[in-house]
């Protein structure tokens, strides 16, 4: 993931493809390729780090941000066709972030300890505790384990496998 100096802080971008990059360039009078300037475009999927500080300034769409840049992990909607974290954010009480991590912990928890020591940042940390333990208490359906094919179209055993392996949330695993 390449990662951009600017004066104040740095950007990382975690949806580099040549789709996203951008070039100021030109040919001269000898038929010679020139590159004036080069910049990253579609941050939606990108996150603003402060010193060594991981994920402390999100930026982007929440709903076009993947659950790699929420939690550090895999996809869904490309497998199942179903949107299944899709939300009427006029109608919540909540930030949309929060509403959606606490979706996918309860679709793919439990809450690991090496996941919360992972994020660094104690706020994080305690946000994540605090709706893993919503998710425990009002003993919330829907984990992904139980999902089925008749429900997700394309969910097949092999790609329930794959999901599982690419949604643990011990980043060691």
């Amino acid at each position: 993931m390449p990662a951009l100096r600017t004066k104040a802080f740095l950007i990382l971008a975690i949806d580099v493809k040549p789709d996203n990059i951008f070039l100021n360039w030109y040919v001269d009078a000898s038929d010679e390729f020139h590159v004036v300037k080069v910049v990253l475009g579609d941050m939606d999927c990108a996150l603003r780090l402060k010193g060594e500080k991981l994920l402390n300034c999100k930026i982007g769409n929440v709903m076009w941000r993947s659950p790699e840049g929420l939690l550090g992990r895999g996809c869904l909607y490309v497998i199942t066709g179903v949107q299944a974290l899709h939300f009427d954010f006029a109608e919540l009480d909540a930030e949309p972030e929060v509403v959606v991590l606490f979706k996918l912990l309860s679709a793919f928890g439990p809450l690991p300890d090496a996941l919360i020591k992972h994020v660094d940042d104690a706020k994080a940390g305690e946000l994540l505790t605090d709706l893993w333990q919503a998710v425990k208490e009002n003993e919330v359906d829907g984990n992904f384990e139980d999902w089925t094919e008749d429900v997700f179209p394309n969910l097949s055993d092999e790609a329930k496998r794959l999901i599982l392996r690419m949604t643990n949330l011990d980043p060691a695993n």
